[in-house]
């Protein structure tokens, strides 16, 4: 096996970056509410819902949502402890 970056028979190889479902969904989600075309207060489908529209599983699924909700969450939080500016 040769080292990560080098060629075999002048076809560049390079390290195959796994990610795990749940980053994925984690991530198109965000990029929603990031973008605009979903509002932070809007109502999400169901986890079905969303399980079908990305072709993954519930648990995935389940696993993006509650990262989003952590989010979320901090984010909230850091706002309420910043103080008004005067």
């Amino acid at each position: 096996m040769q080292a990560p970056g080098r060629t075999l028979d002048l076809v560049p190889i390079a390290p195959v970056t796994r990610t795990a479902v749940s980053d994925a969904v984690f991530a198109a989600l965000t990029e929603e509410v990031l973008s605009g075309r979903l509002a932070p207060d809007e109502a999400l489908p169901s986890e079905r819902e969303l399980a079908e529209a990305f072709e993954v599983n519930r648990h995935a699924v389940r696993e993006a949502l509650k990262r989003l909700r952590e989010q979320l969450a901090a984010q909230t939080a850091a706002k309420a402890a910043t103080p008004a500016a005067e």
